[in-house]
């Protein structure tokens, strides 16, 4: 069962303005920040506010005008000399100068490395309130409810806000994003910031080639996670896979940081979404960021000597026991009904 707790604080529901922060990388722009945009839609159904988006960066005014086009905002493009690539220094610098003159109710960023760097630092510089990783927002006895796991995903938590501006970073996949192909007349505000403080600096940045096509093709998928125990114990989840065709190996971020399983084995957050028709979780604990990437499959199964593990919450067939008595005893009974 989804275990749930709520901490009473009172709630200012009072808006004005809500600014969406939107995340791009390599030229392109960051999916989750157009979901960010539906979040912003429901904040304002619960109490009537302008929206505006903000992207930084150097020459960025083209990607603002091609998010101002889909999401149908008023984007300010913020241009900062020599600002190539994200830089958590810079950010805060130029955002504090930027809420100086537009104060703001609520500022919504994705929960990626990226938001989760920044953000709640900024919020302490701009004294506002700050909740991540939130994967639901409701309204109860007019109030805002915002809710997030913790606890690697065994419990539920329900929170309110009583700062009179908050800090959203948004858990990708959680909430529906806008993005349905429509073109809307720009509208892009451009200014430029130069940094002459920041004391951070950038020394490389190094994308990852990941070639994830063969998880997003797989029927089925049989997930490992840190129940596995030892590295030989792959051996069984070799086994089991080669019981389906069409099917693939993936796990979770610990097995790949561990050099077990390649990088473009990896689903959740930063690794690969999939959707197969049978996903099979074995040894997985079930944190938010991995449930992200899988949680849309067909059939999800798991294997876990944990009965309260956060996995069991998004299965449909929950297996208690020791994934290295339970394989065996699988392979075996395929084996035999192969012989009948």
């Amino acid at each position: 069962m989804l275990k749930k707790h709520l901490f009473n604080i009172s709630v200012n529901l009072k808006m004005e303005r809500i600014f969406i922060l939107v995340e791009h990388f390599a030229g392109k722009i960051r999916a989750v920040s157009y979901e960010l945009v539906g979040v912003a839609n429901l904040l304002s159904s619960f109490q009537p506010a302008e929206i505006k988006a903000i992207l930084l960066g150097e020459n960025i005014e083209n990607l603002a005008k091609e998010f101002s086009e889909k999401s149908d905002l008023e984007t300010f493009a913020i241009s900062v000399p020599g600002l190539e690539t994200y830089n958590a220094g810079v950010y805060k610098e130029a955002l504090l100068n930027l809420f100086k003159e537009f104060p703001f109710s609520f500022c919504l960023s994705s929960h990626s490395t990226q938001g989760l760097d920044f953000v709640p630092a900024l919020a302490v510089k701009q004294g506002a309130g700050c909740i991540t990783a939130v994967e639901l927002i409701e309204e109860k006895d007019n109030d805002l409810i915002y809710k997030r796991s913790i606890s690697g995903g065994k419990l539920i938590t329900s929170l309110k806000n009583k700062a009179p501006s908050l800090f959203l970073t948004i858990q990708p996949g959680s909430f529906k994003s806008i993005e349905n192909g429509t073109t809307f007349t720009a509208k892009v505000i451009q200014r430029v910031y130069s940094s002459t403080s920041s004391t951070v600096r950038n020394i490389t940045t190094k994308s990852l080639n990941v070639d994830s096509s063969r998880l997003s093709e797989a029927k089925v998928i049989i997930s490992v996670g840190r129940g596995i125990g030892d590295e030989e114990h792959l051996e069984l989840i070799d086994q089991l896979a080669a019981l389906f065709p069409k099917s693939a190996i993936a796990g979770s971020r610990p097995l790949c940081d561990l050099g077990w399983l390649e990088y473009k084995q990896q689903v959740g957050v930063t690794g690969a979404t999939v959707s197969p028709d049978l996903y099979l979780a074995c040894g997985i604990s079930g944190t938010s960021q991995h449930v992200i990437g899988m949680k849309g499959s067909g059939l999800i199964v798991s294997i876990n000597l944990d009965p309260n593990a956060a996995i069991n919450n998004v299965s449909d067939i929950c297996v208690v026991e020791d994934l290295k008595t339970f394989i065996p005893v699988l392979l075996e009974e395929h084996h035999k009904r192969r012989l009948l």
